[in-house]
């Protein structure tokens, strides 16, 4: 059955497509809005005739009124336009016909016409034609006016009259180009760089050229079909979207090794030390909170030397805000500033900003500041306490700043000696009484406190044994290093430099000239702030700088060795934080292909365009660009623009801080995925190794340091760059694509009463590429500028598996498809970047073989040589050899017995940087979810090292052990009080922080801190937890002795062997590189026991092994020969588990294999699931 459907009120018939809004009649005006331009008119009228007037004073007002009513005739024309024009409105507001004839049929069929004859492209340019035509008429009336004839003669006559006045044009011209031309020539320096332009026979990149991420392209392809096809989704009654968000892992971090300084609050820490929630000093010397810290792993590293002498060690991908001599800024990482340090003239091209000053926490001093330098400089310590000086004033600060008990008795002329004993005690807790003057120091709280104490101390050093010649220069002179080094010190952290140069000195003594001990000059420059002295004759000859500031230049960039690095990314607006010597450190190709597949143009806009050292240059370059924008846009009916690091244009403001917690949708930086998409840690394991499990990821109420970093600012030095005006401009000119433009169009149609024509609709794709999009503004993210947001992560199996393809399809190589797809499952989480540089570095070892084809081994060698580092060029002696041997094949065999969720990768015990040995495991496919089980395989394997010693070593333990306990710790305090794996169910860090008691803790009115009792029943069962599993790893290993010799003995044989190989040889069978069928025979068995039992004597007596190590006998092996291991029962511990488990066998073969590595310093160590190093 059917039935008619009617319209209904306020609903558009079904049958009928969208339309505009359709008024029957205009809407009324106010009586002010009809009146306002005939009284204008008028008045303007009355003051004409009040002029005649004025100019003859016996004109009567009638005469002057009929004079300049013939004389201004045009005044009533408009007079009367503008009465006709409101008859016109009334008529329109009562008669709906009238009004729908002028709105709809007249002007808007000459509207239709006009779009169904011309495109955007010819209307624009038929608009631009006669906005020139309306110029030059207006030139022409006034031109005419002045020159009392008829605007046409005007046109012809104006040529003639400007060549006569030339000279004198010309001479104004002249001076006023030479007082601008300096800041149009700093104007276009600024508003210059950042925006490239690629046009689309310029772009060669296609989708087929993006691999690892299908299915964000899938869904670009839809924006672009729409881009392509608008009325595909307009005649729908939709809109094309506009902008799209492409989010991915981090690449604005900051690597550096874990042994560098970073400056915090209270002073320098290492980089190894930092966690997510911990407080670095930003780039205007306030704490700001660290956000994330990723690991990066073993990594190549420079050494980046600055103009002052000083240098740092980072990572080849770290970045730098760098500015020019023109005022530029810019980010590049280290491999973009390598070859180009120079300008042409010679000169250092780029400089890094200077610090503010460093605002350390402040601490108490036995002694005060001004006192300690002023002995520092003057006084003597070795045999009593006195101060030699010539200035009264620096006298009358040392007598007044005493200890009590303490004076200042007068000795010579210019000696004095302070007695009383407190100073004297003071000056010997702290180190320095009884040193002569060139082995004085200064203590480590008073480089390390406030501001304010750390000035007062650089007087009472330089009022002494400072000098200020006549140019201002500034210099302390001392014969000590170590207080050359403070003085520094003390300048560097208040945003100064200095350089330091040694001179020999010479005395005479008798007749005889001597050489004395060398001096220290240093010579510093500071900021304009800073005052160094405080003596009126030294103060006279003090100049603080108005220009020529303190600045670092980048002067060399050198390799520098490898070494395990980390990267931070920090709560400051400018991402920077302060390192050593207090340094200020910091998805194109989708977006290129996405021009390229449509044929539009593509404009990239760096991230630091809109940053510039004049306040409103960046709304001016936002401005052009947009005006480019459109051009091209209506030009080429399209156009794409891409914003890398979008979150610099303007970010949340509390989000930007951190909030309350961590921001919406984020997670701490553990979770998160490395720097620059490079690591081989597992999410879980990154959280672990990181994460401070017992504590907040921000500082307790009543931490001092909460608070502090709430008002963190950056760009604050000259700036103009202005991120919030930038961002009001970009924000207004993304919302004004559909706004009306034009004078003619905003202001004249709407004279005459007609509705400003709709702009053209630009096709303008927005495309904003970020890492923190939580971070940006929510105007920013409002649907209608930004509409899409896509995750571009790392690739998955399938996507590694197509990147591999594509590269190696460039080069020659003999991988199978088995073997493709075996190293994209044994390089889980490496990028498009990773797997070229790998590939390429397969090619280099293939070359350096005299070979021009890949095979397998080359790429084995390159991933291994990627992933750890090449190895140093070292040979263990023999009983040491063995330990890490058999330390690394227990975490081999506990893996491969019990981590059945992932394979073992490598296993060598070749020395690297930063271990002795290692063994790796990846996953064998993607898997997001993680379980019980899994966690205590990881558990077993870490404990393997500490049980496998003492099994193996007569209870005996190495250092080596120490990252595998801190893993297993760190997995066991998660699971026991996170994630519901122990005996309580609860979060320990939820109730901790809403206040609603803790697990095992007492009542609040019990003396003792709840907390703490929480705190110390909580780490009594990880103990325990921890103890039931080392035990139960204990037996396992117990039952494999033969197991874990044998792998023991392939290492040391091999050195390093392939996840296959460790399992051919513990299954013993034949593998790729190593024939496991040999550790069948009985006879081998038991040489290879008895050298153990010798590297164990040895080991105990620090003697040489007695007995050489067994060798390999060549041992053929039939196919049907087979060898069984021995079964080894792993119960699960009521203790760590909390309920009774199913029991685990090591009978059959690891289904996978498994995987392993340590960390540390020493013989190896084992991880949860990742890369462990010894």
């Amino acid at each position: 059955m059917t039935q008619d459907t009617a319209p209904v009120e306020g609903l558009r018939p079904p049958d009928e497509g969208p339309r505009d809004d359709f008024r029957p009649t205009r809407p009324k005006l106010p009586l002010w809005d009809r009146v306002k331009f005939v009284i204008l008119l008028a008045l303007l009228w009355l003051v004409l005739v009040w002029a005649a007037m004025a100019d003859n004073p016996l004109l009567p007002f009638p005469d002057a009124a009929r004079i300049q009513a013939r004389d201004s005739l045009w005044i009533f024309v408009l007079i009367g336009l503008e009465v006709l024009r409101q008859i016109h409105f009334l008529i329109s507001e009562r008669w709906s016909g009238y009004h729908h004839f002028w709105t709809y049929r007249f002007f808007g069929g000459i509207e239709r016409l006009t779009h169904r004859r011309l495109s955007d492209w010819t209307r624009f340019r038929i608009a631009r034609a006669f906005k020139w035509a309306f110029w030059i008429v207006v030139f022409a009336l006034v031109a005419g006016a002045a020159l009392d004839t008829s605007p046409f003669l005007a046109l012809f006559q104006a040529p003639a009259i400007i060549w006569q006045f030339l000279p004198l044009i010309m001479q104004i011209v002249l001076l006023m180009f030479v007082l601008i031309l300096q800041f149009v020539a700093l104007f276009w320096f600024l508003s210059r760089g950042g925006i490239e332009t690629y046009y689309p026979d310029d772009i060669k990149t296609r989708f087929t050229d993006v691999w690892g991420q299908d299915h964000v392209l899938d869904r670009i392809r839809e924006n672009l079909l729409f881009l392509e096809k608008p009325d595909a989704i307009e005649a729908k009654g939709g809109y094309v979207p506009g902008g799209i968000l492409l989010w991915g892992p981090p690449g604005t971090g900051k690597g550096e090794p874990v042994s560098a300084q970073i400056m915090t609050p209270t002073g320098p820490r290492q980089m190894g030390s930092l966690l997510p929630g911990d407080h670095v000093i930003g780039s205007d010397g306030r704490p700001t909170r660290i956000e994330q810290v990723h690991l990066l792993g073993v990594r190549d590293l420079y050494r980046v030397s600055f103009s002052d002498g000083t240098s740092v060690r980072v990572t080849e991908d770290h970045l730098w805000e760098v500015h020019t001599r023109y005022g530029g800024k810019h980010v590049l990482p280290v491999s973009d500033l390598i070859g180009r340090l120079t300008e042409a003239d010679g000169h250092a091209r780029y400089r890094i900003p200077m610090v503010r000053p460093v605002e350390f926490e402040e601490r108490e001093l036995p002694l005060a500041p001004y006192l300690l330098g002023a002995l520092l400089g003057d006084g003597t310590f070795r045999h009593h306490i006195g101060i030699s000086t010539a200035d009264p004033l620096v006298v009358e600060q040392v007598e007044v700043m005493l200890p009590d008990g303490d004076r200042l008795v007068r000795k010579g002329r210019y000696d004095y000696s302070i007695v009383g004993g407190t100073t004297r005690t003071i000056l010997k807790e702290l180190g320095l009484f009884g040193r002569y003057s060139h082995e004085k120091f200064v203590p480590d709280d008073y480089l390390w406190t406030c501001v304010e104490d750390r000035l007062e101390l650089l007087r009472g050093l330089m009022d002494t044994d400072g000098a200020i010649d006549k140019r201002g220069v500034v210099e302390y002179h001392t014969t000590s290093p170590a207080l050359a080094q403070a003085v520094r010190h003390l300048v560097q952290s208040v945003g100064g430099t200095c350089t330091l140069t040694s001179r020999e000195t010479r005395y005479r003594y008798g007749e005889e000239v001597r050489r004395g001990r060398p001096i220290t000059v240093v010579r510093m420059a500071l900021p304009p702030d800073i005052t160094p002295v405080s003596l009126p004759r030294k103060l006279d000859r003090y100049r603080p700088r108005s220009t020529y500031l303190p600045q670092r230049r980048i002067v060399d960039i050198r390799p520098d060795g490898r070494e395990e690095a980390r990267c931070l990314r920090v709560a400051a607006e400018d991402h920077l934080y302060v390192t050593e010597h207090f340094v200020v450190t910091h998805n194109t190709l989708m977006a290129e292909a996405m021009a390229g597949e449509t044929g539009r143009p593509y404009v990239f806009v760096d991230p630091g365009a809109f940053t510039n050292m004049f306040m409103g240059v960046g709304i001016l370059k936002v401005k052009s660009l947009f005006r480019k924008l459109r051009k091209l846009a209506l030009r080429y009916g399209g156009v794409i623009v891409f914003f890398d690091e979008a979150d610099s244009l303007g970010r949340r403001g509390a989000l930007a801080q951190g909030g309350p917690g961590f921001p919406r949708g984020t997670r701490p930086a553990p979770f998160e995925d490395a720097c620059h998409g490079f690591s081989y840690l597992s999410d879980d394991s990154k959280w672990l190794l990181t994460r401070n499990a017992m504590a907040a990821a921000r500082p307790a109420p009543d931490d001092p340091r909460a608070g502090r970093n709430l008002v963190v600012m950056g760009n604050m030095g000259m700036g103009g760059g202005g991120d919030m005006g930038t961002l009001q401009a970009l924000l207004s000119e993304l919302s004004g694509l559909k706004k009306p433009r034009g004078i003619v169009n905003r202001y004249v149609r709407r004279l005459l009463g007609m509705r400003p024509k709709p702009p053209p609709k630009y096709r303008i794709l927005t495309v904003m590429a970020s890492n923190l999009p939580e971070a940006l503004d929510e105007a920013l993210l409002r649907p209608g500028r930004i509409d899409r947001i896509y995750k571009v992560g790392y690739p998955s199996k399938a996507g590694r598996v197509r990147t591999y393809q594509g590269y190696l399809d460039k080069v020659r190589h003999e991988l199978t498809e088995d073997e493709i797809d075996k190293l994209a499952v044994i390089t889980p989480y490496a990028t498009g970047a990773t797997i070229k540089d790998l590939v390429n570095e397969a090619l280099i070892i293939a070359i350096r073989d005299n070979r021009e084809v890949i095979e397998w081994r080359d790429v084995m060698q390159a991933k291994r040589l990627k992933q750890l580092g090449p190895p140093e060029d070292v040979e263990y002696i023999e009983r040491e050899r063995h330990a890490v041997a058999v330390h690394e094949a227990c975490h081999a065999v506990a893996a491969y017995r019990t981590r059945y969720h992932m394979e073992i990768d490598v296993a060598t015990i070749e020395k690297g940087a930063e271990y002795l040995g290692m063994v790796a495991s990846i996953k064998p496919e993607d898997q997001f979810t993680r379980w019980r089980t899994e966690y205590e395989a990881d558990i077993y394997v870490s404990l393997a090292s500490l049980a496998g010693e003492r099994l193996f070593f007569e209870g005996d333990s190495s250092s080596g052990v120490s990252s595998d306990l801190e893993q297993a710790t760190a997995v066991a305090t998660q699971m026991e009080g996170f994630w519901g794996m122990g005996s309580t169910v609860s979060s320990y860090a939820t109730s901790a922080q809403i206040g609603t008691g803790t697990p095992g803790g007492r009542g609040q009115g019990h003396r003792e801190d709840p907390e703490d009792v929480a705190r110390r029943a909580l780490a009594d069962r990880i103990e325990d937890n921890l103890g039931a599993y080392l035990d139960r790893v204990a037996d396992l290993l117990k039952a494999n002795r033969r197991e874990i010799l044998t792998l023991a003995h392939a290492l040391e044989t091999n050195k390093t062997l392939t996840g296959e190989d460790v399992v051919a040889v513990l299954e013993r069978r034949q593998g790729p590189l190593v024939d496991g069928t040999v550790y069948q025979r009985e006879e081998l068995l038991r040489e290879i026991e008895e050298y153990h039992r010798a590297a164990v004597v040895a080991h105990r007596g620090h003697a040489k092994v007695s007995i050489t190590l067994p060798a390999v006998p060549a041992v053929t092996v039939g196919p049907d020969s087979a060898w069984r291991p021995p079964t080894a029962i792993l119960a699960t511990p009521a203790s760590a588990n909390g309920a009774d488990e199913p029991e685990v066998t090591a009978a059959e073969p690891h289904p996978n294999g498994a995987s392993e590595s340590p960390k540390s310093g020493e013989p190896d160590t084992d991880a949860t699931a990742e890369p462990e190093r010894s």
